[in-house]
């Protein structure tokens, strides 16, 4: 979980500072987010014995990015004479939600699986 949470943390901050050039940024962007779903679905399917809400987290994230997709299918379909419509959600809302998934992963590299807390009883002799 540990080399997890450093890849997307790492790919965040680099996207982050690639925004100074905006369309460095925005190319990163697509990076992470790609590397941030297959990231939240290998947790899924991969980990099991993390707190039950963390777990919930993840369904908001998959929930948020899903809603993100579908919002911008939206107003892309719309004839909207702004662009700050498809600008909140091709990039304001995808970095919020990385910054999410950032967080997810942080508290996932924190915390201590059943499997660790079960080794570390047997290795008291409890």
């Amino acid at each position: 979980m540990k080399t997890l949470f450093r890849i997307n943390a790492v790919l965040y901050f680099i996207t982050l500072g690639l925004y100074l050039t905006l369309s460095l940024g925005m190319l990163a962007q697509i990076v992470l987010g790609i590397v941030q779903v297959l990231s939240a679905a290998f947790i899924i399917y991969k980990f099991k014995g993390f707190p039950k809400k963390v777990f919930n987290e993840l369904r908001i994230y998959f929930l948020a990015v899903a809603l993100d997709g579908l919002t911008f299918a939206t107003i892309a379909n719309m004839e909207i004479n702004s662009y700050l419509p498809f600008m909140l959600t091709l990039f304001v809302f995808p970095m919020l939600i990385a910054t999410f998934f950032v967080h997810i992963t942080h508290k996932l590299y924190k915390a201590k699986t059943i499997e660790d807390q079960i080794d570390e009883i047997d290795m008291l002799g409890i």
